[in-house]
């Protein structure tokens, strides 16, 4: 496809004329349309040589429509990272919390999943919180006599847990 035909394209509606822009189903395709009205402009800036910088002003149309694809793709390298909060919270979960016990199980300090302290995993089963297991210091003492429902889990309402 030549300038001219390009320059003549009708983009938008279906059968207003031969389409030849993706419509952006995803961001891969709006880089690849990008691209492509980038080379339009372009060439019509070349052709048009409005007060003899056509070229000069064909450069800066590249430069802010790379920099605009460039953004397009560090957002998708960020978007595939997560959430903010996400990341947080899966940073969090990375910090060693002493597990609360008894004398046959343990309990998670964030979720409160009660687990046989025969199996000592280093991450939680069911949130995936990482486990304290060094034995500097004894774990968080857990009351299944004083403790209603809440295993241990940090609860301030709970009169074993405090």
């Amino acid at each position: 496809m030549d300038y001219q035909e390009k320059s003549n394209l009708k983009i938008g509606v279906s059968g207003a004329g031969k389409n030849y822009l993706k419509m952006p189903w995803s961001i891969e395709d709006t880089i690849e349309n990008l691209e492509e009205l980038k080379e339009i402009m372009q060439q019509k800036l070349i052709i048009t040589n409005y007060q003899g910088i056509g070229e000069k002003d064909a450069e800066e149309v590249a430069f802010d429509f790379d920099r605009a694809i460039q953004a397009l793709k560090e957002n998708q390298e960020y978007k595939q990272l997560g959430t903010l909060e996400e990341v947080r919270e899966a940073v969090e979960k990375q910090k060693k919390k002493k597990p609360r016990a008894s004398n046959r199980c343990y309990v998670c300090p964030r979720c409160g999943l009660v687990t046989s302290l025969k199996i000592k995993h280093n991450y939680c089963g069911a949130c995936g919180q990482h486990i304290d297991w060094r034995e500097e210091e004894s774990p968080a003492p857990y009351h299944p006599d004083k403790c209603h429902g809440c295993f241990g889990a940090e609860n301030n309402d709970c009169e074993g847990c405090g």
